[in-house]
């Protein structure tokens, strides 16, 4: 099996999304191609994209079939395509999405049929639950964190402490005015 896949860069399950290229040749030797995956509790998309002949195709028809997940309870080879180098040389199939492992069959001719895709990659978040990091605080709300005794504590005495100081201030500036006051009538 001649299987070619290409991936931009490295990823991990804390990434979203990954497209990894993938393709294949079917030719009179290699009649199968096999997309599989790993067992990683990931949810996977095999996107096949084009089907074409290559140049030393055969002037006959060349068929290629599918055998995936998603079709109904058989396996048996569903045909896709069908390539003539006079008449249709190259096909593009945008929308055509299988659950993997899929097979591509070569079912008649000898190739070289060349097929490109892409492989999805998606994060299983069906049970996904938020945390604290990821839930906004509310307008209004501070960023302290809630909930704690201790802290709530310390806060209500800061705040307590600020209150009496501002109003030690406000007592002092009241007697300062009313001596003031007082030396002003003795004179």
């Amino acid at each position: 099996m001649s299987f070619l896949s290409l991936s931009s860069r490295s990823f991990s399950t804390d990434e979203k999304p990954v497209v990894v290229l993938w393709g294949c040749e079917l030719n009179d030797t290699i009649r199968k191609c096999i997309v599989e995956v790993d067992d990683d509790l990931l949810e996977h998309l095999v996107y096949l994209k084009t089907v074409s002949l290559g140049e030393d195709a055969d002037d006959k028809p060349h068929v290629v079939a599918v055998e995936s997940k998603n079709m109904a309870s058989s396996l048996k080879p569903v045909p896709l395509v069908s390539l003539r180098h006079s008449v249709l040389p190259m096909t593009c199939l945008d929308g055509f999405e299988f659950i993997p492992p899929v097979t591509f069959i070569l079912k008649s001719g000898t190739g070289p049929v060349y097929l490109h895709g892409e492989h999805l990659i998606l994060e299983d978040v069906s049970d996904y639950e938020p945390t604290e990091e990821d839930v906004p605080p509310d307008e209004g709300e501070d960023d302290t964190e809630q909930g704690n005794p201790e802290e709530e504590e310390a806060q209500e005495a800061n705040e307590e402490e600020v209150e009496m100081e501002t109003a030690n201030d406000e007592t002092e500036t009241a007697n300062a005015e009313m001596e003031a006051e007082e030396a002003t009538k003795q004179r």
